[in-house]
C-alpha cells in the first residue's frame, strides 16, 4: 500500500510525501525480505527517482548504487531490472553533466535490453531516448537524430502515433533540427508532436503548452 501511495505522489510531483511513503514501504520490505532481495531494491530506485526529480542527484546516485548492488547479487547482469538501473544512473549523470558516463550506461542498459526484451520493446526505445538526449547535449546531432529514428520506430510500433511518449521524441527531433537552423523541418516535427499532446492529454496538458511556446520561438526564427 505504501509504495502505491509513494508512487501516486511521485507522479502527482509530491516528492516530499513519496518519499515519505517510500521509507515506510522500505522499512516494511526490510523486515520481510531482507536488504539483499529485488524488492527492497525497487524501492531504492523510486527513491533515487524521487531524488533526482528533486535535484539531490548525489543522493540519487547513491540510492541507485544500493539498488544496482542486489539486482546484480539477485538477478545478474542480463536481467531488465538491471537494465533500468543502468538507464536511471544514466539519466542522473546526463543531469549533473557527465555526458561520457551517462553514454556508457545508456550502452549498457541497451545491451541488456536488446538482448532480453528486443529491439522492438518499448524500454529498448527509452534507451535510444536517453543516448540521443546525451549525444545532443555535447553537439553529436546526427548521431542525436539517428538514435532519436530509432526510438521514433519503436514507439510508432509499439505505442502508436498517439501516444505521448511518442510525441516526446517528435519533441526532441525538432529541437535538433531548431538548432541546426532548419527551422520549416522542426516546424513540421513540432506540430506533429502538438498534434499528439492535442489527441492524447489533452489541450489543457503541462505538455501540450510546452509545444506551443517552443512552436512560437521557432516562428520567429523563420
Amino acid at each position: 500500500a505504501y509504495m502505491g501511495l509513494a508512487n501516486t505522489h511521485f507522479c502527482m510531483g509530491n516528492n516530499a510525501k513519496a518519499l515519505k511513503s517510500y521509507n515506510k514501504a522500505l522499512r516494511i520490505y526490510r523486515t520481510m525480505h531482507g536488504e539483499q532481495h529485488p524488492s527492497t531494491a525497487g524501492v531504492y530506485n523510486n527513491m533515487a527517482s524521487t531524488h533526482h526529480s528533486m535535484g539531490n542527484c548525489s543522493q540519487a546516485l547513491e540510492l541507485h548504487d544500493r539498488a544496482l548492488q542486489i539486482y546484480l547479487a539477485t538477478l545478474g547482469e542480463q536481467h531488465p531490472d538491471t537494465a533500468g538501473i543502468y538507464n536511471n544512473m544514466a539519466n542522473t549523470h546526463r543531469s549533473v553533466g557527465n555526458n561520457a558516463h551517462a553514454l556508457e550506461l545508456y550502452d549498457k542498459a541497451l545491451q541488456i535490453r536488446l538482448a532480453t526484451l528486443g529491439e522492438h520493446h518499448p524500454s529498448t526505445a527509452i534507451c535510444y531516448v536517453g543516448m540521443a538526449s546525451t549525444h545532443r547535449n555535447v553537439g553529436n546531432y546526427d548521431k542525436a537524430l539517428e538514435l532519436y529514428h530509432n526510438a521514433l520506430q519503436i514507439r510508432l510500433e509499439t505505442l502508436g502515433a498517439q501516444h505521448p511518449d511518442t510525441a516526446a521524441v517528435y519533441v526532441g527531433m525538432a529541437s535538433i533540427y531548431h538548432i541546426k537552423g532548419n527551422c520549416l523541418e522542426a516546424l513540421e516535427l513540432y506540430d506533429k508532436a502538438l498534434q499528439t499532446q492535442s489527441a492524447a492529454p489533452g489541450e489543457q496538458h503541462p505538455g501540450t503548452a510546452r509545444v506551443v511556446g517552443i512552436l512560437g520561438d521557432v516562428l520567429l526564427d523563420t
